[in-house]
């Protein structure tokens, strides 16, 4: 795996971090507003992702330093699995998330 890929499936997880919270958050105003339809449901959802998007661009910023400092400490990239890169990122922002929730 080269390094570009490695980041790539970092960031991956990073969006899989995102989606998670948004859309089980989508899913509950669903089913609230089931019979008064959909149209006022995306304002809210948007007011709700915008913080989320900024911790994930945070994050993958952050996460290019962090892949950085692990060839720094002559990690290998190729001794990394595809979906383990994808678990890193999406621990690594959920944490941020979670440290960054008010």
């Amino acid at each position: 795996m080269t390094v570009w890929t490695l980041y790539l499936l970092f960031l991956a997880g990073i969006v899989l971090s995102l989606l998670l919270p948004v859309m089980l958050r989508w899913l509950r105003d669903v089913q609230q507003k089931a019979s008064k339809g959909t149209a006022a449901i995306w304002p809210k959802l948007w007011t709700f992702v915008k913080p989320y998007v900024k911790i994930a661009v945070a994050s993958a910023v952050v996460g290019f330093a962090l892949v950085l400092l692990f060839l720094a400490l002559n990690g290998d990239p190729k001794s990394i699995t595809w979906y383990n890169a994808i678990v890193y990122g999406f621990g690594w922002d959920s944490a941020v998330q979670k440290l960054l929730a008010q």
